[in-house]
C-alpha cells in the first residue's frame, strides 16, 4: 500500500510541475515573467486557499503519521492547483524535455529515499512553491544551457562569417513584424535568393537554430523578426549579427508588464538602429506616434499617406504608390501599411518594377493575420493573433467597411499592464456597430463593462470553438475572430 502512495504521489506532482513548465515555456523560459504568471492566478478558489488546504493536509501528515486521509487532503491540493492553473500547451523541445528529465529524477528518489514525514514535506513543497521549484531547476541547469547556447551561437556566426556578400534584414515592433516579414520575402523572391525566419520565430535561439539549419552559401538576403520584450533583449541578437538593413514596424503598449513604461519600449526598439551596418538603411513606420524620428537621423518612413487606396474588399486592395497603380490580394489599413513598406525596402535594394507588380500577386495574409477563410455563406476573417488594441480597432474598421451582417469574437487586450483597465473599456465602446458580439468566458471584465456602457448585447462562451458555431448558425455575411491566443501570454 505505501508502495501505491508513493507513486500516486510522485505522479500527481511530476503533473503539477509539468503545467506549470508549460507556462514557464509561453513566458520565454523567463524567471520574472513567471512570477509574473503566478500572481494572476488568484482567483477563486484563490491561491490563498490552496495554500490553506496544503497547510491543512501537512497538518494531517504530521498527525495521522501517513495515513488515506492525509494523502487524500494532499492529492485534492494538488487537483485544485493543477486545475486552476491556466492550461497551456506543452512545447517538446530539447530544453523543455530536459526539465521534465530533472523533474522525474528528484521526485524518483524522493520516492526512493525520504520517509513518510519528509516525503509528505517534500509534496507540500511542490504544491505550494511549484514556481519557486521551477525557476530553481532553471538555474541549476543554466550551465548546461549556456554550454547549448554557446555552441549554436558559434556555429551560426561561423556560417554568417563565411557568406560575406549576405544583406541581414532585421525587423522589430510591438506588432506588425510577421506580416512584414512576409511581404517582404514574398516581393523579393522574384529577384533574388532569399530565406526567413518561418512562423513567429524571433528569439536569439531559435534564430541561431534556423541559420544553422537553412543557410546556404548562395543565399543573397536573411530576413529576420527579432522579438523583443523586455529591457535590454536587442543586445543578445547583436551578439550573433549586425543587420545590414532595419525595420521598426510599430511601438506600442505590448509587454507593458515587463517593459514597465513606454519609454523603455522605445529605447529597446530604437536601439536597433545604432546597431546597423548601413547607416542610411533605417525603415519606420511614421504613422505610429510613438517613434519620433527624422530625416536627420537618415531614416526612411514610411506612411499610408503616401499612398491612395483605389479601392478595398475581401478579395484584396488596389491602391496608387508614386504614379503607379497596385494590386494586392490583402485588405486593412494596417496590413496596407506594412506592404507599403516592404515595398520600400525593395525598391531600396533596387527591385525591378515589372517583377514589383508581378509578386504583389503572391502577397497573402498570414494565418491568424486577417486571413480569410469562407464557410458557406460567411466570410471568416481570421484577426486571432492581433492581442493590441490598435490592430483590433483597426480590424474593426475594416469589417464595418464591408456591406453585410458582421459578428466578432474576442477575449481583450494583452500585455497592457496599468492601462489594461482603460484600454478594455474602450474596445468596449467602439463594438456597437457590430451586430453580434460574442466573448470568452476568460474575457476581461472591463470590456464586458464597455460593452455595457454603449447598451450593446453579447454572449458569452467557454470554448472559441462553440463561439464560432454559434455566429455560424447566425448566418452573418462576415465573422471576425480575435484575440485567440490571449491565455498564452502575460496580461
Amino acid at each position: 500500500m505505501e508502495i501505491v502512495i508513493r507513486v500516486i504521489l510522485s505522479i500527481f506532482s511530476f503533473f503539477n510541475l509539468f503545467c506549470c513548465t508549460a507556462t514557464f515555456i509561453s513566458q520565454y523560459y523567463d524567471n520574472k515573467r513567471l512570477l509574473i504568471v503566478a500572481k494572476q492566478r488568484i482567483i477563486p478558489p484563490s491561491y490563498h486557499n490552496m495554500i490553506t488546504i496544503s497547510l491543512f493536509c501537512f497538518s494531517f501528515g504530521l498527525i495521522f503519521k501517513y495515513s488515506l486521509w492525509s494523502l487524500g487532503i494532499l492529492l485534492v491540493g494538488l487537483l485544485i492547483n493543477i486545475f486552476y492553473r491556466k492550461q497551456v500547451t506543452f512545447k517538446f523541445t530539447r530544453r523543455s524535455l530536459s526539465f521534465l528529465f530533472v523533474y522525474l529524477l528528484i521526485i524518483v528518489l524522493s520516492a526512493i529515499f525520504l520517509n513518510n514525514y519528509f516525503l509528505y514535506a517534500f509534496h507540500v513543497l511542490i504544491l505550494l512553491c511549484t514556481e519557486i521549484i521551477v525557476i530553481f531547476v532553471n538555474i541549476m541547469l543554466c550551465p548546461y544551457e549556456h554550454f547549448v547556447r554557446k555552441f549554436y551561437i558559434g556555429k551560426a556566426k561561423r556560417k554568417l562569417k563565411n557568406n560575406p556578400n549576405l544583406k541581414i534584414i532585421a525587423i522589430t515592433g510591438s506588432f506588425g513584424k510577421t506580416s512584414f516579414k512576409n511581404y517582404l520575402y514574398a516581393i523579393l523572391c522574384g529577384q533574388y535568393n532569399v530565406i526567413k525566419t518561418p512562423g513567429s520565430i524571433n528569439t536569439p535561439m531559435g534564430i541561431c537554430k534556423f541559420i544553422n539549419s537553412s543557410l546556404t552559401p548562395y543565399d543573397d538576403i536573411l530576413i529576420l523578426e527579432l522579438g523583443v520584450d523586455a529591457p535590454n533583449t536587442m543586445r543578445k541578437f547583436f551578439k550573433i549579427f549586425h543587420p545590414d538593413i532595419g525595420v521598426i514596424t510599430a511601438i506600442g503598449e505590448m509587454h507593458l508588464a515587463t517593459f514597465k513604461t513606454i519609454e523603455n519600449i522605445q529605447k529597446e526598439k530604437l536601439s536597433l538602429f545604432k546597431n546597423l551596418k548601413e547607416e542610411k538603411a533605417k525603415f519606420y513606420n511614421q504613422d505610429c506616434k510613438l517613434i519620433s524620428l527624422t530625416t536627420k537621423d537618415n531614416v526612411h518612413p514610411y506612411s499610408l499617406s503616401e499612398i491612395k487606396i483605389i479601392s478595398m474588399s475581401i478579395e484584396g486592395t488596389s491602391f496608387e504608390y508614386l504614379n503607379h497603380v497596385y494590386f494586392a490580394p490583402i485588405f486593412g489599413r494596417h496590413q496596407l501599411l506594412n506592404l507599403l513598406g516592404a515595398i520600400k525596402v525593395a525598391k531600396y535594394l533596387d527591385i525591378r518594377e515589372d517583377i514589383l507588380v508581378n509578386r504583389l500577386n503572391f502577397v497573402k495574409a498570414e494565418k491568424h493575420r486577417l486571413s480569410v477563410e469562407k464557410i458557406n455563406n460567411t466570410y471568416i476573417i481570421d484577426d486571432a493573433y492581433n492581442t493590441n488594441y490598435l490592430g483590433i480597432s483597426e480590424a474593426i474598421g475594416t469589417l464595418n467597411s464591408f456591406s453585410g451582417s458582421k459578428g466578432i469574437i474576442l477575449n481583450g487586450i494583452i500585455e497592457a499592464g496599468s492601462k489594461a483597465k482603460e484600454i478594455n473599456f474602450k474596445l468596449g465602446t467602439i463594438l456597437a456597430s457590430i451586430d453580434e458580439v460574442v466573448l470568452l468566458k476568460t474575457a476581461n471584465p472591463d470590456l464586458k463593462d464597455g460593452l455595457r456602457s454603449v447598451n450593446k448585447k453579447f454572449k458569452v462562451f467557454a470554448k472559441y470553438s462553440e463561439a464560432l458555431a454559434y455566429l455560424l448558425k447566425r448566418d452573418l455575411n462576415y465573422i471576425l475572430l480575435s484575440s485567440k491566443a490571449e491565455n498564452e501570454f502575460i496580461k
